[in-house]
C-alpha cells in the first residue's frame, strides 16, 4: 500500500500527538477497530507519526461490538 507524502509547501506536522490541523482531498484514512475503542491511544500516536514522516494520512477509531462485527466489517471501504 502506498501512502502519499505531502508536497514540499504543505504545512508542517503538528507538534504534539493528538492534534490534527488539516484534512485534504488527498488524505488517506485508515481505521482501527475495537470494542470498546475510546481508550485507544493508537489513533493519536499513529496519526502524529504519519504526519511527522510527511504522509497525508489519519488513523481513525471505529467501534464495532463483537456481536455486530461479522455484519459491519464487510461494509467498511477497502483501502486502495
Amino acid at each position: 500500500m502506498c501512502i502519499p507524502t505531502r508536497a514540499s509547501k504543505s504545512p508542517p506536522p503538528p507538534e504534539r500527538a493528538g492534534e490534527v490541523d488539516y484534512v485534504s482531498g488527498r488524505t488517506r484514512l485508515f481505521g482501527i477497530v475495537g470494542h470498546p475503542i475510546a481508550q485507544a491511544r493508537s489513533p493519536q500516536t499513529v496519526t502524529h507519526e504519519l504526519r511527522r514522516r510527511g504522509a497525508e494520512a489519519l488513523l481513525v477509531p471505529i467501534e464495532i461490538a463483537p456481536d455486530e462485527f461479522d455484519a459491519v466489517f464487510p461494509q467498511l471501504p477497502e483501502a486502495r
